[in-house]
């Protein structure tokens, strides 16, 4: 119970903490390009975290590139032309993790790339300014989840998690679940979690955007505030759309 609350100092030290992990996601997101490997990825994140003054890594990086059945961490795959690429980093700093994901496409994306991009996004823009004090871990749930099918047409939905708590743990309650996979938890003021929708596309990998979270008085927080667009990399271009 106690870990699901933050006083105003802990939140200003996860503020710092998720400063540092924007960082290092800048470094990956640059590092991502056709050719790449995805451990070399996780590497040049990992110097970077360090330089801006991370003490620990929360995980190591997570650089999934593509279809990778089986295969839960960076590994040996070289990036390739059309792929989706999650960029998932957590940081620690003064003892309190932080953690962000970002997605990259690797050439010209396909309307269906960019039609279930806009859709994931537009959900978890929706999803945070529904979260209050007040509402449940269920319901947070629950309304996402019907916003993605709802913008994807029912071709796309959630899998049964959409986040969980962070602070001098990497995870923490709330557990934001379906409900038969966690407890009822009614979100309060001060309670900091992660807020991470990914949908899995077929033969591309996963479109993911996760941001450190922090419940307020009257609505929430954004803790981590990179561009959550789509990021392409094409012949060694990059932009945002």
């Amino acid at each position: 119970m106690q870990g699901r609350f933050k006083s105003v100092e802990e939140i200003k030290v996860l503020r710092h903490s998720c400063s540092i992990a924007e960082m290092g996601m800048e470094a990956g997101l640059a590092a991502v390009k056709i050719g790449a490997v995805e451990r070399e990825i996780a590497g040049e994140v990992s110097k970077a975290l360090f330089a801006k003054g991370a003490t620990a890594l929360g995980f190591m990086p997570n650089i999934a590139a593509g279809e990778r059945p089986g295969i839960l961490f960076s590994s040996s795959k070289f990036v390739r032309r059309n792929e989706l690429v999650r960029v998932d980093i957590s940081s620690v700093w003064n003892g309190y993790y932080s953690c962000i994901a970002r997605t990259v496409f690797t050439g010209k994306p396909a309307n269906e790339i960019m039609d279930v991009y806009n859709a994931l996004k537009e959900a978890h823009e929706k999803g945070l300014e529904y979260i209050k004090p007040g509402i449940t871990n269920y319901q947070l749930y629950e309304f996402t989840k019907k916003e993605i099918e709802k913008l994807t047409g029912g071709g796309y939905s959630l899998p049964f998690f959409l986040g969980h708590g962070i602070g001098v743990s990497l995870i923490d309650e709330p557990w934001i679940f379906e409900k038969s996979s966690c407890e009822e938890t009614e979100l309060k003021e001060g309670m900091c979690f992660l807020f991470e929708p990914v949908i899995h596309v077929q033969g591309y990998g996963d479109v993911a955007l996760t941001d450190c979270v922090a419940v307020t008085e009257t609505g929430v927080e954004l803790l981590t505030r990179t561009d959550r667009s789509l990021f392409i990399e094409e012949f060694g271009v990059y932009q945002r759309v």
